[in-house]
């Protein structure tokens, strides 16, 4: 008989992300990960695999939980810029949280050696992607229901003005997190609202 895993696998996944996001994937031992989830490495190599297979699904998990929260006003039924607005002011509102100093744990990644992985470079891609999707479709409606200027429309690709977007608010998440002082991040996000507005 296959012995019984006594633990929550989905509140372990959450402790995990919530360790690899805070400390990194090459800064977080196995013994770090068997501390935090309050279960042995048997339990953990035999429900994740070795400690990459667990990063992944973190990343995973990040995808599927933050992320998914963070992009949500973009999928709403509102027009297209006010849903804008309201990402950009969810964002600054996550921002403001104690989590806010963690920073992005897709930045994070990405600017540490593992994103050379191949299968950890694929992640991080697809939830780029993710983002970078949700507001290139939201500008694109925007630009057809006339709530973007004709002009401005026709002079700026949509792909680039939600990589311009994204750019910003990684810009405001490094900020948060270097200086860890929230009061940076209302300022330049109200900026970057104010800009998306004009257009």
């Amino acid at each position: 008989m296959a012995r019984k895993i006594e633990f929550d696998k989905d509140a372990s996944l959450q402790k995990a992300m919530r360790l690899f996001w805070r400390q990194g994937y090459e800064t977080t031992s196995v013994q770090d990960l068997v501390d935090e989830l309050g279960i042995n490495r048997f339990s953990i190599y035999n429900s994740f695999g070795d400690k990459k297979s667990l990063f992944l699904e973190a990343l995973a998990h990040y995808r599927e939980t933050v992320l998914g929260f963070l992009i949500q006003p973009l999928m709403g039924s509102e027009p297209a810029k006010l849903r804008l607005d309201n990402y950009l002011d969810r964002v600054a509102k996550q921002l403001q949280k104690k989590s806010g100093e963690l920073g992005c744990m897709i930045q994070n990644t990405s600017l540490s050696f593992i994103a050379n992985d191949i299968d950890v470079g694929v992640a991080l891609a697809e939830m780029f992607g993710d983002l970078r999707l949700a507001l290139t479709k939201a500008i694109d409606e925007a630009k057809k229901s006339g709530e973007i200027s004709k002009s401005f429309a026709e002079e700026n690709e949509s792909g680039a003005l939600a990589n311009f977007i994204l750019s910003q608010i990684q810009g405001v998440i490094m900020l948060r997190r270097v200086l860890k002082d929230k009061a940076i991040v209302l300022p330049q996000v109200k900026l970057l609202r104010t800009q998306v507005a004009s257009w």
